[in-house]
């Protein structure tokens, strides 16, 4: 699903579009859904948020799976968060009769630089109190009574609100904040937590400096470590070519 406006109401391209070549053996699988109309935001009565494009971009998913089968797998996710394909095998392997979280590991700024969960970090605290951040959900169809972004909601919260759905471990990869300064700014120009969109936050030199130093872009007591890019990653890390071309989003690692 993807919209001709981000988040904060900026017009964009169509990305897929202008790179359907690069998927071309997978176009067959694939349903591009394009938003270019959106609700009609009126000042107190219904205010802009960019939340709600969000809210209603998510929920426009609905519009790929008009053709589903009642046992078809329906998987809610972000497209920088990558699902862990063994992980998925097992779980379908058998027939679904609940709805699972999809766990994700968390990366910023390169492909192995990793948020910490040693089970007493800040992040582990954090989650506990208010739910996982990086969480994807996944369902038979005949399971969909919500919106895809209640659903969504309602996986991550699992954790404070008690164990309502089956929350599975290592399942997948979020990698977020990549591609340096300028891709970085374009996220913060365009993503729903507008209250990072200044300048403050843009400054560059403070951007490099937390690059290069392995801090949270925006202050918070997060804890990160360099991980060996060849263990418990997506398989296309191991792939030479691959590699080569993204060898600026890795970080040096030195194997004990």
């Amino acid at each position: 699903v993807e919209a001709d406006r981000t988040f904060q109401n900026q017009p964009k391209p169509f990305i897929f579009e202008q790179n359907k070549a690069r998927f071309s053996k997978f176009l067959d699988r694939i349903i591009h859904v394009k938003l270019t109309k959106y609700p009609l935001f009126i000042p107190v009565i219904n205010p802009f948020s960019p939340w709600k494009i969000e809210t209603y971009q998510r929920n426009s998913i609905v519009k790929g799976l008009k053709n589903c089968a009642p046992d078809d797998i329906i998987m809610i996710s972000d497209v920088d968060e990558i699902p862990n394909g063994a992980l998925i095998r097992r779980l379908v392997s058998r027939p679904l009769n609940r709805i699972f979280g999809i766990r994700m590991h968390m990366f910023m700024y390169y492909f192995n630089h990793k948020l910490i969960y040693d089970g007493d970090s800040r992040m582990d605290r954090l989650e506990a109190k208010k739910g996982i951040w990086h969480c994807m959900a996944m369902l038979p169809f005949k399971f969909f009574h919500d919106t895809p972004n209640k659903l969504r909601r309602d996986v991550m919260r699992t954790v404070r609100r008690g164990a309502k759905y089956d929350i599975q471990k290592d399942g997948g990869w979020h990698f977020t904040y990549m591609g340096g300064y300028d891709m970085i700014v374009k996220k913060l120009e365009s993503f729903s937590h507008s209250e990072y969109n200044l300048d403050e936050f843009k400054d560059r030199s403070s951007i490099e400096e937390r690059i290069r130093t392995g801090q949270d872009l925006f202050g918070r007591d997060l804890e990160f470590k360099v991980v060996d890019p060849d263990y418990n990653m997506p398989s296309a890390f191991s792939d030479p070519e691959f590699r080569e071309r993204f060898k600026s989003y890795f970080l040096e690692y030195e194997r004990p």
